[in-house]
């Protein structure tokens, strides 16, 4: 006997402000993928999504995703799907955490990952100075995630604390010294809300640092040709440039403190050299940013530092 399969019931979509600056002020749709819609903010410019799934669709979404292996081709299970994704990421994580023992030169670490999935950051956080038999690890990790399934397997791999955004910042107040947000904030319906959680969880002039994508020149090129490629608009509701980045950072609390080189290996370079056209895109990019005293990018995606924390 078949057994019909049962559709996922999805909550209505949520509407909301701009998320940079918290105006609703708002042009008409810029561009349509399906129920999303993208606008752009009439006071600071900012491109968003306006009306986003909320956290109960996300979490179902995500799940959904997990079982159906998005984004892999492989056969693995749904509990390893997390990690999957964030091999990905391995490069990014590598430039991060080199930026952070820089920074933080001496002494153990306390350090948080937003949107930890299966938790390879934090592992690689872990590994950083070797293994060294009865001696504890430099850096002291836990996880936060609004997924459940997201949670458990990370404290499974991991073996650290992962706790909901509201549930961190009354239990971890003034613990981290860094927190970080890889690919996270792009997703996020009210980012200025989560980096409030974050300030408090910061010690005084603790580190942040963010990678989102940048969208200078997706924007440009939309603005000036009136057609747009396609955004995903379902996931990245929040389209960042250098400039509306920093206003919703500072509109948090926050001080920016850095920009980091965009990457000159992706992950499709991680069995392959680049080619001379993947190096001469990234000394250009790296060239501007330098002249423009960096605070203009021209790579893919953005990797910030700032500073925060209760002292700020």
């Amino acid at each position: 006997m078949r057994q019909e399969q049962t559709a996922t019931y999805f909550p209505p979509l949520e509407e909301r402000n701009c998320p940079a600056c918290g105006s609703s002020s708002r042009t008409g749709t810029l561009s349509r993928e399906g129920e999303f819609e993208l606008v752009r903010c009439c006071d600071c410019r900012m491109l968003y999504t306006h009306r986003v799934r909320g956290i109960a669709g996300k979490i179902l979404h995500y799940d959904q995703m997990a079982r159906e292996r998005v984004d892999t081709t492989s056969g693995l299970s749904p509990a390893h799907y997390g990690l999957a994704n964030q091999i990905k990421a391995v490069g990014l994580y590598e430039s991060v955490l080199q930026f952070i023992v820089k920074t933080i030169q001496a002494g153990n670490v306390n350090f948080v990952d937003v949107g930890c999935a299966g938790g390879l950051l934090l592992l690689a956080a872990q590994a950083l100075d070797g293994y060294h038999c009865g001696v504890p690890p430099r850096f002291n990790v836990r996880g936060i995630s609004i997924d459940p399934r997201e949670r458990s397997e990370t404290e499974r791999n991991v073996g650290c604390p992962v706790l909901f955004p509201d549930e961190a910042a009354s239990a971890w107040t003034g613990w981290a010294d860094v927190v970080t947000l890889m690919n996270v904030l792009e997703h996020v319906d009210d980012p200025f809300q989560l980096l409030g959680q974050l300030r408090g969880i910061l010690k005084p002039g603790g580190l942040l640092v963010i990678d989102v994508p940048n969208n200078s020149v997706v924007s440009l090129r939309g603005g000036l040709l009136r057609r747009w490629p396609e955004l995903d608009l379902g996931e990245h509701i929040n389209h960042f440039v250098p400039s509306t980045l920093d206003r919703l950072l500072i509109r948090a609390g926050f001080v920016p403190a850095g920009r980091l080189f965009g990457l000159y290996k992706g992950v499709e370079s991680i069995a392959v050299a680049p080619g001379l056209r993947t190096a001469a895109r990234w000394l250009g990019a790296s060239a501007v940013m330098l002249a423009t005293m960096r605070r203009v990018q021209l790579f893919a995606h953005m990797t910030m530092a700032y500073r925060g924390g209760s002292g700020v």
